[in-house]
Order: structure tokens, then sequence, then C-alpha cells
């Protein structure tokens, strides 16, 4: 927090929510180890591995060797400083729901207070495991702080969750434009979360991901899903407005939500493909209910649909 913040005693407290939010839901995730842990010869024993030439003799189990006679190496746990990069889609779509004092997403009541209370839980993870930890907010009104470059640990955390408690939505993130930029920012070997709604045409913006791969960088994509949202639930005809454009739209849900439901699960499809094509992985959250599961599915890289 900055002393500008501290001025700000609407400001100062919405930090403090997101940090207390951010540190529960890492607490709920309850993850027991590091997604990018690595092993590496060393002094602490882990297992063993095949001893391989180039080795120095010193690694070898020569206790394993008279019971096995196989020449074995001592490997233990390595925690490796990988870079994180948090992008953040707060593009106007994501705008729904209650909105705080000042007009900012409520943290408890939306879908881009989820994504900013998100946004936070992975950047107290990465400072957790003093993983370099920095953000970029793509689309979204009143962020002075766009681009945060990734720090170590702890020296990130208090201007990155500042950075996210002022953020509001709007606009449009335009990903195909906005990717070539980023990436050019993000360190090589760096593992990047996009956390967005998805709404974009996947055909728009997954192209400009295939230069990722060659710079070994590694996205996860966490989609946030509103299922209600999406079959029109509790609604008979909608007229539906998008935030980004202004454009209209007439729809008779109680006719149209079959197709609403398989239109919406051909989009997934479509975009689970997509991103599968250029080395990246789609893990959908919840808008309603738990999330604690799925986010602990995003950091260790398992269960993607």
């Amino acid at each position: 927090m900055t002393a500008r913040d501290a001025w700000d005693p609407e400001l100062a407290d919405r930090i403090r929510k997101l940090r207390l939010a951010s540190r529960q839901l890492a607490r709920d995730v309850g993850l027991g180890a590091h997604a990018s842990r690595q092993l590496a010869v060393g002094a602490e024993f882990a297992e063993h591995g095949a001893w391989r030439p180039g080795m120095a003799l010193r690694h070898v189990d020569w206790r394993a060797w008279a019971r096995t006679d196989r020449l074995l190496a001592r490997r233990t746990p390595v925690e490796v400083r990988r870079p994180i990069v948090v992008v953040l889609d707060l593009s106007a779509d994501l705008g729904v729901g209650t909105s705080a004092a000042g007009g900012r997403p409520d943290l408890n009541g939306s879908p881009a207070g989820l994504a900013i209370v998100l946004a936070g839980t992975l950047a107290v993870w990465a400072a957790g495991w003093r993983d370099p930890v920095g953000l970029d907010i793509v689309a979204g009104d009143d962020a002075p702080v766009r681009h945060l470059p990734p720090r170590p640990g702890n020296a990130a955390l208090g201007p990155l969750l500042a950075a996210l408690a002022r953020a509001r939505t709007g606009g449009r993130a335009d990903l195909g434009e906005a990717f070539p930029a980023l990436a050019r920012r993000w360190p090589p070997r760096s593992m990047v979360f996009l956390i967005t709604d998805g709404m974009e045409d996947p055909a728009s913006w997954l192209p400009a991901l295939r230069g990722l791969a060659s710079r070994r960088v590694e996205l996860r994509v966490i989609q946030l899903v509103d299922e209600s949202q999406r079959r029109l639930d509790g609604v008979d005809l909608a007229r539906l407005v998008s935030p980004e454009d202004g454009s209209e739209v007439v729809v008779d849900a109680t006719v149209a939500r079959a197709g609403l439901t398989e239109a919406a699960a051909a989009f997934d499809r479509e975009l689970e493909a997509g991103l599968a094509a250029v080395g990246a992985r789609r893990f959908p959250i919840p808008v309603a209910g738990p999330v604690a599961r799925a986010l602990a599915g995003a950091l260790v890289g398992a269960g993607a649909s």
C-alpha cells in the first residue's frame, strides 16, 4: 500500500479486505506442493534416480548399489524460482453484479470481484513460495498500474494487491491485440495465469499465443463460468445489451434456453481445443459455488476440463 492509498480510507479498507479474502482462499486451496517444483541432486534425500555418466560419484547411494547391484543417485526436491505472471481481464462483460464503494466491483458479489480475489490469491500463493510475481491488467477503468513486472515474494505483494483493489471493469480486452505486447515483457520460462470470462471469439486471440511455446512460457487460462447467466435462468423475455459495444438483441429465453446451453458447450469445446493446439490449458471456475478445488487444479496443473 502506498502513502496515497493510506490517505484514502475506502481504498485502504478495500485493500485490507482483498488481502484477507486472498489469504483465506489460499488457505482453503491448501496446496502441499508447488506447481514448478523439480527434483535435482543434492544433500537432502527425497528419492532415488538412475545414476548417469557425468554425475559425481559422491551422489551414488552405495548401500542401494550393494543391495540391488544398480547405480542409483540420491535426489532431493528443489524449489524452482519460476516467474509467475497474473493477467486479469477486467472487460465490461465482467461488470455485472453489485458494486462496492467507489464504483469498484464488490469482492463478494460480482464476477469481477471474484476475478480480483482469484488474482490476489495467485499472488499470495506465489509470494508464499518466494517466486517472482507480476500483474498485467487488460481492459478495465481506473487502473493506474496496468503492468507490474515480476518481483520476488512479498516485495511484490503490497503493490499488486493495491493495483487490484483500485481496478474497475470497463471496455473490451482485445486479447489478440494485447497478448503480443504483454508477452514481450514476460521473462522466458514464466508461468502465466490468464483470468477471464473467455467471451471473446477464440479465433480472434488464440493465434496470438503461438509464440509462447518457443519462449517456454506456460499459459493456464482460468475461465470464470456463470451457468445461470448462460442459460438465462429465471428470465422469459430478455433484452441483452453488450456492455462492451452497446449492441442489443431480444431473446425469448423459454424457446432459446436449450440452444443457449448447447451453444455454450460448443464454445467451451472450441476454446479448449484452441488452447490445447497452442500448448495452453483451460481451467473453468464457477462464479456461483465453491472455487477452492477448481483453483487448486489450476495451480497444480491437474483437473482441466
